[in-house]
């Protein structure tokens, strides 16, 4: 899926979860029991449940926008977008790895995917 895609499908705009990290994900849902929760967040429930949420990758040649969904199974990738050249000089020389989006990426994303 590329943006276009993803903002056509509705389902799955209104079921992203714009403050969760890759950090949260994985101690929410492939790291049971071993977390604290703050008053917005919540533990698993059940098998069922599950979170929509975008990532950085730089692990590659450039760093890459994810769409990922994830689960007490696994993560799963929706979505690898090119991230536009004014975003990925913050990502040239860091440390390989996944990251958060941070505000001016966000307000991108939401921009083109026209959600506020």
């Amino acid at each position: 899926m590329n943006l276009k895609e993803i903002k056509q499908n509705k389902e799955v705009v209104n079921n992203i979860d714009w403050k969760m990290t890759n950090e949260t994900a994985i101690s929410r849902y492939l790291e049971w029991g071993g977390s604290w929760f703050e008053k917005d967040d919540y533990p698993v429930r059940n098998l069922s449940d599950s979170s929509i949420y975008f990532l950085i990758n730089n692990w590659e040649d450039k760093a890459y926008l994810y769409l990922v969904q994830i689960d007490s199974n696994g993560k799963k990738e929706l979505a690898k977008v090119d991230l536009p050249e004014k975003f990925q000089k913050q990502f040239l020389g860091s440390k390989k790895g996944i990251y958060g989006l941070d505000d001016d990426i966000k307000e991108w994303v939401k921009g083109e995917l026209e959600v506020s």
